[in-house]
């Protein structure tokens, strides 16, 4: 997901803060079953070619079903996307190729955060779930398998924080992006959004 369609998403006064993208092996089936099915077509080509009609139609639902799988994997990958603006946090969930659900929070609204690491590889590549409990009738956030959640947790605490202690018409969001640059020089764990000149544009 571009920054671009981000940054039309914003409102009047919102600023892009910063993007925290899905670890890649949140989809870890997709690029097994994908690279399997591809490199058994190629493994099997000479064999299935000569069985015939039947062969080469196998060897074709190898190599188009595994290329669809890669693909779809990619898309889920880069689009599953949790983005801090200076107003709130939101979190899009694309769970198919043509269904997504999109979920955000104000700042001021978040009551209590939480996060979980749980298996080998979640314990060994620092990668878990950050739950945001919400005040109100609102549904609770659970953001998936994301590097260091502690870290982001930290970050929204942070700014969290700032924004109670001064009041919306004052706050600058150049020190809100000053506040994540100092935590980024601890941890590696974001997207930093590209410096533009435009304008971010409001949805009509």
């Amino acid at each position: 997901m571009s920054q671009s369609y981000l940054e039309r998403q914003l409102r009047d006064g919102e600023e892009l803060l910063t993007i925290v993208r899905r670890s890649p092996i949140a989809h870890i089936w997709g690029w097994v079953s994908g690279t399997f099915s591809i490199i058994a077509g190629f493994f099997f080509l000479y064999p299935l070619i000569h069985q015939g009609l039947w062969g080469r139609i196998g060897l074709l639902l190898l190599l188009l079903g595994g290329t669809f799988i890669l693909v779809r994997t990619i898309i889920l990958n880069r689009m599953n996307i949790f983005v801090l603006t200076s107003e709130r946090v939101v979190d899009i969930d694309q769970q198919g190729m043509f269904s997504r659900v999109v979920s955000e929070c104000l700042y001021q609204n978040i009551q209590e955060m939480s996060f979980c690491v749980t298996g080998v590889m979640g314990t060994l590549l620092h990668v878990g779930t950050l739950m945001i409990h919400t005040a109100g009738d609102r549904a609770d956030l659970h953001i998936t398998s994301i590097k260091d959640p502690q870290h982001v947790q930290e970050l929204i605490s942070k700014i969290q924080k700032k924004i109670s202690t001064t009041s919306e018409k004052d706050m600058s969001a150049t020190e809100l992006v000053h506040l994540i640059d100092k935590i980024r020089s601890h941890v590696d764990l974001v997207d930093e959004p590209k410096k533009t000149d435009r304008k971010p544009k409001k949805l009509s």
